[in-house]
């Protein structure tokens, strides 16, 4: 989570193209060719000649002013896919009025707000359900007046308000329940159990206070499995990223952002995420704590 702000995010190519972008094979050389000039070089070494050998086929590598422009494309297009599932979720304070009447449009002067902070989360229901860490979603208890407000992606941006929460006990996850004032676009939930070491890996978050950088994408790979805190990707997060999602390269959910183990406060390439075959069973159990959708 981000901290005090005031109001103002298919496919990739295989590997084997990736690495044609950084290898060049050398030209090939018969054994027999090899041979000769030895020989001619030396004339005086008795050297019986060495049987021919075929040079092995070497595939050409594709031009890097064509591989690119593809990979450009292709990664662009997992952002286009996934941007309107990711909100911002403000922690603001309004202790001169409740909740209700600063969001009611008949309100006749509405009160100035104090955001205190900032995370990330994302739709996981079409029906007003978000989901973020615990430690964002906590942040709104610390004193009265303090409140949850969700701001949804799209050409509009658009203010909700959270009207319910259930939140884990010994997990790092929260499920909020908004109204929104349109259609929301869930995220795919993608299977963390296929994810390996060296999988292509997107974040997309709100990182930063000065100023929200909404719709901040960044790309990277599974590093390792880490038994205590999940995946670890060297996928750029910083604060702010907290809550948000870690998708595949299908644009499937697979991980949600919430750590970051570093000296100082921003990313050193040791970024974890809670694996979303965990957080569908917290989802799960969760879902039956909230109030029927529009309540």
């Amino acid at each position: 989570m981000a901290a005090k702000k005031s109001l103002v995010a298919g496919s990739v190519l295989s590997g084997a193209a990736l690495l044609a972008l950084m290898l060049t094979p050398p030209a090939s050389v018969s054994a027999q060719s090899a041979f000769q000039q030895l020989k001619g070089m030396n004339p005086g070494m008795n050297m019986a000649a060495a049987p021919a050998v075929a040079a092995a086929p070497v595939n050409s590598p594709q031009a890097p002013e064509k591989v690119l422009p593809q990979l450009n494309e292709e990664i662009s297009a997992i952002y286009r896919r996934v941007a309107d599932s990711v909100v911002v979720i403000y922690i603001a304070n309004a202790s001169q009025t409740s909740l209700d009447n600063f969001l009611s449009a008949d309100s006749p002067k509405k009160p100035r707000i104090q955001i205190l902070g900032h995370g990330s989360g994302f739709v996981v229901g079409a029906d007003g359900l978000i989901l973020t860490n615990r430690h964002v979603a906590l942040a709104a208890k610390r004193k009265d007046g303090d409140f949850l407000m969700v701001e949804l992606p799209g050409q509009k941006p658009q203010m909700a308000p959270v009207r319910a929460m259930a939140i884990a006990e010994n997990l790092d996850a929260a499920l909020l329940q908004v109204k929104a004032p349109g259609k929301l676009h869930p995220a795919a939930l993608g299977d963390s159990e296929q994810l390996k070491v060296g999988d292509s890996v997107f974040a997309l978050g709100a990182p930063g206070t000065q100023p929200v950088m909404k719709g901040n994408f960044t790309w990277g790979t599974v590093t390792r499995f880490d038994a205590e805190f999940g995946i670890q990707s060297d996928a750029v997060t910083n604060p702010g990223n907290s809550g948000g999602p870690l998708f595949n390269a299908q644009g499937e959910v697979v991980g949600m952002n919430t750590l970051l183990v570093s000296p100082g406060p921003f990313f050193t390439g040791n970024g974890f995420s809670i694996p979303v075959n965990i957080l569908k069973k917290f989802m799960a159990a969760a879902k039956g704590s909230l109030p029927p959708t529009g309540k």
